[in-house]
């Protein structure tokens, strides 16, 4: 599903209820992702989310541009990493953080 980058209730939805989703920008959601590209994210992180990924456990990402900011854990439990990024990513992380309940 394509939704723009500023409905924010739609985003806010398609989060919720882990859809799948991309903006005409730079924001989307993956359900049950196999493997992620690790854009910016520093090494530490893209490993553990490496090996959330090959355990199976990871349910949703959400990825800003190519960069996975927020993934959503089948216990239920949310990985975002501290990380700063670029304005538009942290304003993606402020809206991910908001929505999967940190």
């Amino acid at each position: 599903m394509k939704i723009s980058s500023r409905d924010s209730l739609a985003m806010i939805k398609a989060i919720g209820a882990e859809e799948n989703f991309t903006t005409h920008g730079a924001l989307s959601g993956v359900a049950n992702p196999e493997y992620a590209y690790p854009g910016q994210m520093p090494e530490a992180h893209a490993q553990r989310l490496a090996r959330d990924l090959a355990t199976g456990d990871v349910t949703y990402m959400i990825v800003s541009y190519v960069t996975p900011i927020a993934w959503k854990m089948r216990d239920g439990s949310v990985r975002r990493p501290r990380v700063t990024y670029s304005r538009t990513t942290s304003a993606h992380q402020g809206k991910a953080g908001y929505v999967l309940g940190e």
